[in-house]
């Protein structure tokens, strides 16, 4: 399976953590960039999940390769990785904790240009 995000990247924010006075525990908020680009990203696959027919989201392993075309230097790899593996949860494979091989890498384009791009292979 392939797909493309198209957009600018963002990279996996850490989530914010408050407490509130009446509150038994904290809470973590992840910040609305990342929370909108997810749900992006997962329409995304969704749409290339419903072109493979015989998909199948419950294997034990799959490979994955990660391109990430950015115009800005901004955001760590590994950062836009989590976003991206993240937002397949559920749709691509049950957990990411199921990918076992990982092929990552940016390349710097101009602005207008920027996506990623998902390939999975099921191992």
């Amino acid at each position: 399976m392939q797909f493309t995000i198209p957009g600018p990247p963002v990279p996996k924010a850490r989530a914010r953590v408050y407490t509130q006075l009446r509150a038994v525990k904290p809470r973590a908020i992840t910040p609305t960039k990342t929370l909108r680009w997810e749900s992006h990203a997962r329409m995304c696959a969704l749409a290339a999940r419903q072109r493979e027919k015989a998909w199948r989201t419950d294997a034990l392993a799959y490979d994955v390769v990660i391109r990430v075309y950015r115009s800005a230097r901004r955001g760590d790899l590994d950062n836009y990785v989590k976003s991206a593996l993240d937002s397949c949860n559920g749709i691509v494979w049950a957990d990411d904790s199921r990918v076992t091989h990982l092929e990552a890498s940016v390349h710097e384009v101009a602005k207008g240009d920027e996506r990623v791009v998902v390939i999975v292979e099921i191992v």
